[in-house]
């Protein structure tokens, strides 16, 4: 917001207040079974994000 190219605490807690007041919650998944979904889906976002582009990131 101040143009330094960094966020700050206030700016970072500014950044989260705006995103829940946005409706953008992230739904809880109960149990064991809820667990293992979570790790999944956040595995292949992971997944997805570290070969966005097709090439080795490492």
């Amino acid at each position: 917001m101040d143009g330094d190219n960094c966020l700050s605490h206030k700016e970072f807690i500014g950044v989260m207040k705006d995103r829940v007041l946005r409706g953008l919650r992230v739904q809880h998944q109960a149990g064991f079974s809820g667990y293992w979904k979570c790790v999944k889906r956040e595995t292949l976002n992971g997944a997805k994000e570290a070969l966005g582009d097709g090439r080795c990131p490492i």
